[in-house]
């Protein structure tokens, strides 16, 4: 079945347009019941010696892949570069105080928009999630937004990293690091 032209042209403007890419913006993918992957773009909060780690709302479709699944692949893709880094790995949730952390440094209405979506869920308009927005600016006026108990910080812990960078002739170079109990290996491969 082939995309509507809608579709089509849409894609087609925002890749005209794009000349920058957000260097913390990841593809994220996991896997339904039903074995089949799905992906979305989040924003990577940070990298640390043990993985990557990012929000989001454990009630959400992909918190509830992670909860019964807990495996996800991601990568990143930096276009002015011709890079791409791709990760697999097991997924585990940090402990709240990390979180908390994490949610401290939030922008306001990034914490307010958390508060205020029910992520994944059918919308009936969009003036309910305005309403929601207003409700939420009126519960928290004055005062610092806690972290919603359904928002989690998970990690992507890697067994598995490859680098990728563009070559001539598509002599791409591709160099993987695999983790095999406790020893990392590097390989290289074919493009």
């Amino acid at each position: 079945m082939m995309l509507p032209d809608e579709i089509l042209d849409r894609l087609n403007y925002l890749q005209s347009e794009a000349k920058h890419c957000d260097p913390m913006t990841m593809m994220l993918a996991s896997v339904d019941e039903r074995g089949r992957p799905t992906q979305r773009t989040v924003t990577m909060i940070q990298i640390d010696p043990l993985g990557l780690v990012f929000f989001t709302d454990s009630q959400s479709r992909k918190g509830q892949h992670f909860a019964d699944r807990p495996y996800a692949s991601a990568s990143s893709y930096w276009h002015d570069l011709h890079e791409q880094v791709e990760f697999e790995g097991n997924i585990e949730v940090l402990d709240s105080k990390q979180a908390d952390a994490h949610w401290s440094s939030r922008e306001r209405d990034s914490q307010i928009s958390a508060w205020a979506s029910h992520q994944s869920q059918i919308l009936r308009n969009k003036q309910d999630l305005l309403d929601r927005v207003e409700a939420v600016k009126t519960q928290f006026r004055d005062q610092l937004i806690p972290r919603p108990p359904h928002w989690l910080c998970y990690r992507i812990v890697p067994d598995h990293v490859e680098f990728w960078k563009s070559g001539w002739q598509i002599l791409h170079e591709r160099v993987c690091f695999d983790l095999k109990g406790t020893v990392w290996s590097k390989t290289l491969l074919d493009p």
